[in-house]
């Protein structure tokens, strides 16, 4: 399992294809009931993707790190920590050169993003509420199991991946997405449910590598198809559910 973050040069042009249009590089993998979403996140588990040491210690490091992060007048985020301070939170010095290099990524997709008229939403690390979601995905994943819209999306890399078509019961309104990336700690997620006819997209800086995101429904009693991607070279998952 690679454990370097790559927010390579090239999603940043395909960023606004790939929210507007979809993309090619797709797969799909996702359980569509109970039995066989507890049968793949043992799968999952049981294949350490997302729970290998390296990668427990980049998150770890992530969340010594998140407190020192801060988004600027012009909606960019920086790392605002001196290098007197590493030692004192107990992360290296290169993790902090890493995660610096992540950010300035991470900005360069924003600021293309704008240009394309694209909209990623950019939470405030500072923020009440956001620190309370951050915490609240960070140690609580999971969703109604008798939920008959629950499911996983994986990602290995930055692949799209998608659902396929699944049932919604009539009165679902909408689709909730909890993400978690493999260990970027300010990677974008797109997310997106593919509702009579059209694919609509939500877009999202993941905190500390979480977010969650919300997409209305058109329709009830039909099927719609479900996708997640992320900029996380190490990959990431997005546990969905219906809500009414």
């Amino acid at each position: 399992m690679k454990i370097t973050i790559k927010l390579t040069q090239r999603l940043i042009p395909l960023l606004s294809i790939f929210i507007l249009f979809g993309c090619n590089e797709e797969r799909q993998d996702t359980p569509t009931n109970v039995q066989s979403l507890v049968e793949e996140i043992d799968r999952i588990q049981g294949d350490g993707y997302f729970d290998t040491d390296e990668l427990k210690l980049k998150r770890k490091y992530n969340e010594l790190v998140m407190p020192y992060v801060v988004l600027d007048k012009d909606g960019l985020y920086k790392l605002d920590i001196t290098e007197e301070y590493y030692s004192k939170i107990e992360v290296p010095k290169e993790v902090i050169i890493e995660i610096k290099k992540e950010i300035e990524s991470t900005n360069k997709i924003i600021e293309q993003s704008k240009k394309e008229g694209v909209f990623i939403e950019t939470p405030n690390p500072k923020d009440p509420d956001v620190i309370k979601e951050i915490s609240e995905l960070r140690s609580y994943f999971d969703g109604d199991m008798n939920n008959p819209m629950i499911g996983d999306l994986i990602a290995n890399g930055q692949e799209r991946v998608t659902s396929g078509y699944i049932w919604v019961p009539v009165g679902y309104k909408s689709v909730t997405f909890k993400c978690q990336s493999g260990a970027a700690m300010t990677p974008v997620f797109v997310c997106g449910v593919f509702t009579s006819g059209q694919w609509v997209h939500s877009s999202k800086v993941g905190l500390g590598g979480y977010a969650g995101m919300n997409i209305g429904l058109y329709t009830s009693n039909d099927k719609i198809n479900l996708s997640f991607q992320t900029t996380d070279s190490n990959g990431g998952y997005a546990r969905y559910f219906g809500r009414k």
